[in-house]
């Protein structure tokens, strides 16, 4: 009150009317009381600023943990899935290689058979011209050891 007191003499000392006087200290209370803060305001409203701040760093840290264990849990889930994936793929390549390799090992005997025929049927006529001609040579041989030996009982007769 002591305050308010000094705060009405000043004005009052500079010949300002009293109810003007009177109109200035309410309205400088009024502005004290709805407008300035006080140390303790501000001190009450760090703190409570302070608490609200913690608050929300544990609720994003607790937000952070959760969406964390989403996404790990999202990367098992993906992980097993490719894995899974990629058993898959090496089954099928497994099988189409194994189906690859016995059509290529059929291809390979059919085309071997074929040729093994034709390799026959290639030298079987020089096997039956050889084995004519060996048999020509044999009768031509023939006849000329019977005519040799012709000669030869000629040539022992007396003359």
């Amino acid at each position: 009150m002591n305050s308010k007191l000094s705060l009405y003499d000043a004005p009052l000392g500079a010949s300002v009317p009293a109810d003007r006087a009177r109109a200035v200290v309410e309205a400088l209370e009024h502005e004290m009381y709805t407008v300035l803060a006080t140390k303790t305001d501000l001190a009450a409203q760090a703190q409570l600023f302070n608490e609200r701040l913690e608050r929300l760093r544990a609720e994003i840290r607790e937000y952070l943990a959760r969406e964390l264990s989403e996404v790990r849990l999202e990367m098992r889930i993906g992980d097993a899935s490719l894995r899974e994936e990629i058993r898959a793929v090496d089954a099928t390549l497994r099988e189409e290689t194994g189906t690859l390799k016995d059509s290529l090992r059929e291809e390979i005997r059919a085309v071997d058979f074929v040729l093994r025929d034709e390799l026959r049927a290639g030298f079987a006529e020089p096997r039956l011209e050889l084995a004519r001609l060996a048999h020509a040579l044999t009768l031509r041989m023939g006849a000329g050891l019977a005519a040799l030996a012709g000669v030869m009982v000629a040539a022992q007769q007396p003359l």
